[in-house]
């Protein structure tokens, strides 16, 4: 699994701010292949190997090891189109939650999906 090496938030647009909070929400709670939309929030193509979004740093998840909810980190400040992006629980630093994400332009507005994810959204006791 590859993973983008970290880089700064400041690479995006200023309307970039909001973006990793509603992101770590959806990807918390979204079913796969459903698409979040939103303004053109991205990097340049050419520094990202595609198109980029924001991640949260951390994001409250349920941890199968403590078998409760608690925050979850991450090293990496974005994401690109198809790689996976890992979070670990901050207590045990052993539960990991991986997303894989799809990013794709459409006219003025782009969108994220996620395409992958383990342990499954019915395994983290966050499904609606």
């Amino acid at each position: 699994m590859s993973l983008l090496p970290p880089l700064p938030l400041e690479s995006f647009p200023p309307e970039a701010s909001e973006f990793p909070r509603k992101l770590g929400e959806f990807l918390k709670s979204a079913p796969l292949y459903k698409p979040l939309r939103f303004e053109s929030v991205w990097g340049d193509p050419d520094q990202f190997g595609g198109l980029a979004v924001p991640l949260p740093a951390e994001i409250d998840l349920y941890c199968t090891t403590c078998n409760q909810i608690q925050r979850f980190k991450t090293g990496h400040k974005i994401a690109a189109s198809g790689q996976g992006v890992v979070y670990f629980c901050k207590n045990c630093d052993k539960s990991p939650m991986v997303f894989f994400l799809w990013v794709e332009k459409a006219a003025e507005m782009a969108e994220v999906m996620k395409v992958g994810q383990y342990p499954r959204l019915s395994d983290s006791r966050l499904s609606p």
